[in-house]
């Protein structure tokens, strides 16, 4: 049986991580860029909240942060609850 999966990209400070983002960016997201946060709000609980029509699939959510042009580092940091981890992505 086939096992229907989703990633959910949305945006560190979206959802529970609002805290995680620095000041500047929280301002910027109560204000310029409020519209865009609460889209991204509602797309998460599509999947976390209450009763949530995609509750029942396998997701995970990726918030990331800090994106820049320069060449890749190798460096993905994992936060699983209130606990962080280091992951070393596998690339083909």
């Amino acid at each position: 049986m086939l096992t229907a999966r989703i990633a959910i990209v949305t945006s560190i400070g979206a959802g529970d991580s609002a805290n995680q983002a620095p000041i500047v960016f929280r301002i910027l997201m109560s204000t310029v860029m409020r519209s865009i946060f609460n889209d991204k709000n509602n797309q998460e609980q599509l999947f976390l909240g209450p009763g949530g029509p995609g509750r029942d699939l396998e997701f995970c959510v990726v918030r990331p942060g800090g994106l820049g042009l320069g060449p890749p580092t190798g460096v993905v940091n994992v936060i699983d609850g209130e606990g962080t981890h280091a992951l070393t992505p596998q690339f083909p």
